[in-house]
Order: C-alpha cells, then sequence, then structure tokens
C-alpha cells in the first residue's frame, strides 16, 4: 500500500492520446472532454502531461496528403437521400475496390508512425492514456501501443473512455499490450493510477482501474464515484491542449450535467463501478465550467452531458442560465422517463436548441419484455412533441433490427415517428456488452454469440478503413431467424420509408446544434448530409470550411428566446 505523502511525491510525466478511428465520425473533431478532465487533475495534483489530439482538420489534411483525398472522392461517389443507404446515415455509396482500400491502409500507417514519432520524441514518460470511444479508435490505440511498447517498453500504457468502460476486461485479455482500462470516472482514476505508477502491488486499490495481472485481467477497488462538483475543472490550456487552438476543432465543447443512471436497461452494463447510481452535478459548477470556456475561446454553444439527467435538474439549469442573462445555445441529452413536457419551453428559453432521447422502439412489447425499458410508447410521444412544438431539435436513437422484431414491431415503430415527428432518428443495430442481461442470457434474447470472435470484435480487427455499400458489418453474434441479408434488407427498407416521411435518417444533438449554429435550422439534414458526405471523402478543405463557418457562428450570442407557455398534447393511442 503506497501511503498519501509516498504517493505525493510521485510526480510522473505522461500523454493523453487520441487517434480517431476510420472512417471518420463528427465527434472525432469536437474537443475532447475527458482528456481534458484528466489533464486538468493530473495537473493539479503535480505531475506534467500533455494531451495530443489527432482528431483535427489539420490532420485530415495531413493524412490525406499524397493523392488519397483525390482517389476516395473519384471512387467513392455519394448520392442523395432516398438511393441505397449506409448504416443509418443516409448517404449512398458504391463500394471501394481493393486499391482504394489499400491505399486508405498505407495512409493510416503512415499516420501511425507520426504518431509513435511524436510520443518518441516527447522525452521520458512514465505513462500514456489512449482514449477510444468505439473499436475503430482502440484499434489505432492498439496498433500505435504495441509500437511503442517495443521502443519502450518501460512505459505503462492505459485505455479509457466509453469502448474500455463497456469492454475493458475483454480488450485488456485479447490485447495483451496495455497494462489497463480505466472504468471509473477517468479523472479521478488517473490521477490515483499515476500517484502509484510505479508501484504495481499497489493498483488494486486504485477503485476503477482494470488492470492486468500475470496476464489476467484484475479490478481495483469497488468504485462508488465523487460528488461531480468536487472535481478540478477541464483544462484547455494551449500548453496542455493545442488541438483545440487554432483552427482544428469544431468548437462545441461538451460540459457534463450527470454520470451514471438510476435505471440498467437489458442491454446496458449492469449496476457496479459507480455506474449503478446517479450523480447530479449541481446547475452552479455546469454554468462554472461553460463560464470558464466563454471566458477562455469567447464561444457560446455547448453540449451539456448526460443521459439520465431528471427533468426538475434540467429546468434549475436552465434558470440557472437564465439567471445569468447569457444568450448561450447548447444541446442536451435527454431520458424520457425523466423528460417533462412542461419544462420543454423554459429549456427553449434559456437556449437549448436540440435534444437527443434513446427510445430503442416503438412497440411497447418489446420496450418492455426485450430492451427493458422503464418508460411507454406514449411518454415517448409525449415528450418527442412537447419538445419539437416547443423549438427544440429532437433526434431519437433506436434499434433495428433485434431479434424480437417483425412486421408488426416495424409497423409500430414507424407509427410513432409518424405520430410524434421528430427531426431525426437513427437505427443501429443491437451492441452486446459483457455485463448486460442480453450477454448473460443471450438465448433467451434470441441472441447465438460467437465468444470466439467476440474480442476480435471488440478490437476492431476486421473492421473497414472505408465506407462501404453493405450495411450490416461483421457481428460477434447472430440473431435467431435473421440472416445478414435479411437484416441488411430490412434496415435499408426502414431507413428508406424514414427518408419518405421527412425525418433524417441519422445525427447526434451535437451534429444538429452545429447545424442550427451554422445557418441550417429548418434544414438541418442538408447540413448533416453535407458533413458525412465530406468525412467520407476526406475533403480537408471542406471541412476546414465548415469549422471555420461553426466557428465563428458560435463565438457570437443569440437573442434569448421569447417563453411560450406550455400546452399538453393528446395521449398517444396504447399497443
Amino acid at each position: 500500500m503506497v501511503t498519501e505523502s509516498e504517493g505525493d511525491r510521485m510526480k510522473t510525466r505522461s500523454v493523453l492520446a487520441y487517434i480517431p478511428g476510420m472512417p471518420l465520425k463528427p465527434e472525432s473533431l469536437l474537443p475532447r472532454r475527458e482528456l481534458a478532465a484528466m489533464a486538468g487533475t493530473l495537473l493539479s495534483s503535480g505531475h506534467e502531461t500533455q494531451v495530443v489530439d489527432y482528431g483535427t482538420v489539420w490532420a485530415v489534411r495531413r493524412f490525406v496528403s499524397g493523392g488519397l483525398g483525390v482517389a476516395v472522392r473519384q471512387g467513392e461517389r455519394v448520392g442523395r437521400f432516398g438511393a441505397r443507404m449506409a448504416m443509418g446515415d443516409g448517404v449512398s455509396r458504391r463500394p471501394f475496390g481493393v486499391a482504394l482500400e489499400n491505399l486508405v491502409q498505407e495512409s493510416v500507417r503512415r499516420r501511425r508512425r507520426e504518431m509513435i514519432s511524436e510520443l518518441l520524441s516527447a522525452g521520458a514518460l512514465d505513462f500514456v492514456v489512449f482514449l477510444a470511444d468505439d473499436e475503430l479508435d482502440f484499434r489505432e490505440s492498439l496498433a500505435v501501443c504495441r509500437e511503442l511498447r517495443e521502443q519502450q517498453p518501460a512505459v505503462r500504457t492505459a485505455v479509457a473512455g466509453r469502448h474500455a468502460r463497456d469492454y475493458g476486461a475483454i480488450l485488456l485479455g485479447a490485447s495483451n499490450v496495455f497494462d489497463a482500462a480505466i472504468e471509473g470516472d477517468e479523472e479521478v482514476v488517473v490521477a490515483e493510477w499515476a500517484s502509484r505508477i510505479r508501484q504495481e502491488a499497489a493498483w488494486a486499490s486504485v477503485a476503477g482501474l482494470l488492470y492486468l495481472d500475470a496476464g489476467r485481467p484484475r479490478r481495483g477497488g469497488h468504485h462508488n464515484g465523487v460528488s461531480l462538483d468536487a472535481l478540478p475543472m477541464p483544462c484547455y490550456d494551449a500548453a496542455t491542449y493545442p488541438a483545440v487552438h487554432g483552427d482544428g476543432k469544431f468548437l462545441l465543447f461538451t460540459v457534463d450535467q450527470t454520470r451514471g443512471a438510476l435505471h440498467a436497461a437489458h442491454g446496458d452494463r449492469r449496476a457496479g463501478h459507480g455506474e449503478g447510481m446517479l450523480r447530479m452535478r449541481s446547475p452552479a459548477a455546469v454554468c462554472s465550467e461553460a463560464a470558464l470556456l466563454m471566458k477562455q475561446f469567447g464561444v457560446f454553444t455547448f453540449h451539456i452531458r448526460g443521459t439520465e439527467t431528471p427533468g426538475a435538474h434540467s429546468l434549475g439549469l436552465a434558470k440557472e442560465i437564465g439567471a445569468q442573462r447569457w444568450r448561450m445555445q447548447y444541446s442536451i441529452s435527454g431520458a424520457i422517463r425523466h423528460a417533462e413536457p412542461a419544462a420543454a419551453a423554459a429549456l427553449t428559453a434559456s437556449g437549448c436548441r436540440c435534444i437527443c432521447f434513446s427510445v430503442d422502439t416503438g412497440s411497447q412489447r418489446l420496450l418492455e419484455d426485450f430492451y427493458g425499458r422503464n418508460f411507454s410508447v406514449s411518454e415517448i410521444e409525449r415528450a418527442v412533441c412537447a419538445y419539437r412544438k416547443a423549438g427544440i431539435f429532437v433526434t431519437l436513437r433506436c434499434t433495428f433490427p433485434c431479434p424480437m422484431d417483425d412486421y408488426h414491431t416495424r409497423s409500430e415503430t414507424l407509427r410513432l415517428l409518424i405520430r410524434s415527428r421528430p427531426g431525426a432518428a437513427h437505427f443501429a443495430l443491437p451492441r452486446l456488452k459483457p455485463e448486460s442481461v442480453w450477454m448473460h442470457r443471450a438465448p433467451e434474447f434470441g441472441y447465438r454469440v460467437n465468444h470466439g470472435y467476440f474480442p476480435l470484435w471488440a478490437m476492431g480487427q476486421d473492421a473497414p478503413y472505408v465506407s462501404l455499400v453493405n450495411p450490416i458489418p461483421v457481428l460477434p453474434y447472430r440473431m435467431m431467424g435473421w440472416s445478414r441479408g435479411r437484416m441488411a434488407m430490412e434496415h435499408a427498407d426502414l431507413v428508406h420509408d424514414i427518408v419518405e416521411l421527412g425525418i433524417c435518417p441519422g445525427g447526434t444533438a451535437q451534429e444538429f446544434l452545429m447545424a442550427r449554429v451554422s445557418g441550417y435550422e429548418g434544414d438541418e439534414a442538408t447540413f448533416y448530409r453535407r458533413l458525412r458526405e465530406v468525412l467520407a471523402t476526406l475533403d480537408a478543405s471542406a471541412l476546414a470550411k465548415m469549422a471555420n463557418t461553426f466557428n465563428e457562428r458560435a463565438a457570437v450570442a443569440v437573442e434569448s428566446a421569447v417563453f411560450r407557455p406550455f400546452a399538453s398534447t393528446l395521449a398517444a393511442v396504447g399497443n
């Protein structure tokens, strides 16, 4: 056990790295709060650290050098809505040839070599933490980490982010490259781990840390989570996080409002490791972080993160923003169970422009029995209608197909969309997580898991580097009664029907906030389609123009919205 005084003397040097996977995602080009939060905690504890973020416009420009961008734009003819659809993003494509795939992979390898050279030139390091949101990000982190360990075997490495929280034990055991994975609050765990980095025997006392012990994943102490108000502010200083300064990022900053959840659905990780309870950050603390970002970057546009935020808490934040008399714009993550339709007008008046709800399906039977949700289809419809009528753009996160879907449930989902009329609805395939009910009772829910292939899938080893027409990737499971061909056909047909309804078939709350700020209010789908086309074709010049336009408009305070009283909507007919 390392005492506090010993830990205080252990000052370290580290790098916090993000290498976005291919194909690129819009979220990759935003400032990464997880990196800034870890940097802020390490610096406040007396450690030295540097953020290296390759999710920038200039990194894309370097990546596409050597004619890659031209080849991609010639090989990928991007069409309009209504043609053959890629997986939920509404952008039609032709298949890529083997030569183009090889060209992209060569550019990826060149980017990895640059990243490794940058890490090696940083001097003596104690550890490196890689951020990974999904298997594509992890694939890049794994390749760089493996080469780094060969060059500097003494450097400790860890993976953090959403993918590490969901699949950390599998990633550590299967890759056998990383020393640890962070399951708990990144900024808390990384500081505790840094103070014990040279005493492996003391890693067992770091709550929220997964680490390798004789080749087997082990968990540190139980992680209950700390008060969000007690955490240090993220550090976006130019000396620490240079990628955020200049014209390299879309300056849409994320501010945490809540973490964890009171209710875990069947597809979610089970309670534990700090995620079985809902922790709320006070409106004053949220506004304090936003005020610092306004002062440092002169921006008035934010994304407020927290998928289980109660409506009363969001209303408290709206009142706090109104008390500050800020003329800001923001998007927010919402939960149907906690959404209060009467609060929609107050959110609009405070500057809320977009909200995202996870609803999965329009079938009440599937909501309860398959997804384990604690809300009804009628509640979905009331919430979506209320926020839409208040002038807030609503996007829904849905799942289709699942093993229990049929033409009845498909019709019920379309009926929900027709009645509620959200601005966008993204349909994705189910994702199986190791500690979910779906995984523990897979046959009961219609899944046949390929346990031998699951680690390779989690590490992104078979994922393509370029966008393909085939919308169904290779999966670590089979759905009983569903072939890959049927899944692709049914998914494409549903997306086509959504487009015919005038609903954008994809996108996040952040993307649609970017659309509105960039001047596309009322035509958000055009911005969404344009951004996805630019990323798919690696058009660095067009991407830079879009980023500059957004950043210029994000720095302009908007007029306060007129408060409109809440008007109740009729209850939906039960399924």
